[in-house]
């Protein structure tokens, strides 16, 4: 394939042809910029320039779903999709003759933070949510989660990066969060209060944007790893035999056990 086709309009069709909707381009010195050090995707490769964005919205009947495990279900699902589209994004790359790393859109990293910050929002990585801004996608919300303009927060998100240099696209002019004082709804509904409350009159968004991970964890990874970890130690500190058979055999463990194969 001839390296004068390799633009974003060629992205685009390649990430339409993995059913990604939305594609969008920043570069590594931008993204470096924008993070803290151990989130920085020059620590993954010291040879990648632009990182490729993508996003793929979700179902609106499943935002409306009241069965919780049927969420927890499809979100994975499509997390898992959507990495596998990744991969896919990345070795059209490589066999256009570029290198190529996709970053998982459920990569969690134990070695550079504490686990009660790793809550992606079920939407992927903290690095790909602000390469998105970045990239023009969409904006962060008040809790730090992507919103876009076609899908609101209703969306997954993932990267690759690459050496191929590619232009980068501007960010978005205005917020698409309304903020505290016009909105908070998010804030207002949050179960664990994760979400700012209050804010100085005419702060701007990013000076109350925020979420407190270790209040948010419980809600939205109720059976993910800070979770699991806590349900095994349950399980061997029980005082008695037919105690630990009770908490192994329980509805959590199954749930454990659903939601490992799901992430899996």
């Amino acid at each position: 394939m001839s390296a004068t086709v390799l633009d974003k309009a060629w992205l685009r069709a390649r990430a339409r042809a993995h059913n990604l909707h939305a594609l969008g381009v920043t570069t590594v010195e931008q993204l470096d910029a924008a993070l803290p050090p151990p989130l920085r995707p020059s620590t993954l490769s010291s040879t990648m320039r632009s990182v490729v964005v993508v996003v793929r919205g979700g179902y609106r009947g499943l935002a409306w779903a009241r069965h919780v495990p049927t969420k927890h279900f499809w979100a994975g699902r499509i997390l898992k999709e959507v990495d596998d589209a990744l991969g896919d994004l990345a070795a059209d790359l490589e066999r256009a003759g570029h290198a190529a790393l996709p970053v998982l859109a459920m990569a969690l990293d134990y070695a550079a933070r504490n686990p009660t910050d790793l809550t992606p929002l079920g939407q992927g990585t903290y690095l790909a949510r602000v390469a998105a801004v970045l990239a023009g996608l969409g904006t962060l919300g008040l809790n730090e989660m992507l919103l876009t303009p076609q899908w609101g927060p209703r969306c997954f998100v993932g990267a690759v990066l690459t050496e191929l240099e590619l232009e980068p696209d501007a960010p978005l002019a205005t917020e698409l969060c309304p903020g505290l004082e016009a909105c908070g709804r998010c804030a207002a509904i949050c179960p664990g209060r994760a979400i700012p409350l209050r804010q100085p009159e005419g702060a701007p968004l990013a000076a109350v944007r925020g979420l407190d991970a270790a209040a948010c964890l419980p809600y939205s990874q109720p059976y993910g790893p800070e979770a699991f970890v806590e349900h095994v130690k349950r399980i061997f500190l029980a005082p008695t035999k037919d105690a630990r058979i009770h908490y192994a055999r329980g509805r959590t463990s199954a749930l454990m056990f659903h939601h490992m194969l799901v992430a899996r």
